[in-house]
């Protein structure tokens, strides 16, 4: 069974209605004013527990069905989760800064260079497109 949220637009309401998920319900009778609801959209309702909860646990379980030992698949869970936060301590520290060489991306037809004309025409387009978005959205 799957919870779904039903909103009730005139008494501005919520409630919820479990029906099975093969079945999902596109509206739903308000217990208040007795109109039908229609569905609304939510995250879901999921948590994740611990680190790698998923992947190193399954990667240890698949390892024991293929005929990995007890001791060893659970030897091969605990040196992931160690190596997991040694990775989570040392952060970006792994990783190599890159600097863009900008003559080398114009030379081989990386980059395009724009001309301050053009530069200052393309930000008029985007900042007269956010102008109108924000004035869709507050329009309400």
């Amino acid at each position: 069974m799957a919870t779904y949220r039903i909103e009730c637009e005139p008494c501005e309401i919520y409630w919820e209605v479990e029906r099975p998920m093969a079945k999902p319900p596109k509206k739903a009778k308000c217990p208040q004013c007795g109109k039908m609801g229609e569905r609304c959209w939510t995250a879901p309702n999921i948590q994740f527990v611990g680190m790698d909860f998923y992947t190193n646990q399954a990667k240890a379980e698949r390892y024991a069905k293929n005929g990995m030992d007890k001791d060893t698949a659970n030897q091969f869970l605990n040196t992931s989760i160690e190596t997991s936060k040694q990775r989570m301590q040392e952060g970006h520290q792994h990783y190599e800064k890159m600097y863009l060489d900008e003559d080398y991306g114009v030379k081989n037809g990386i980059i395009n260079k724009v001309d301050d004309k053009r530069k200052v025409a393309k930000q008029e387009v985007a900042k007269k497109f956010i102008e109108d978005t924000d004035k869709k959205a507050y329009k309400k």
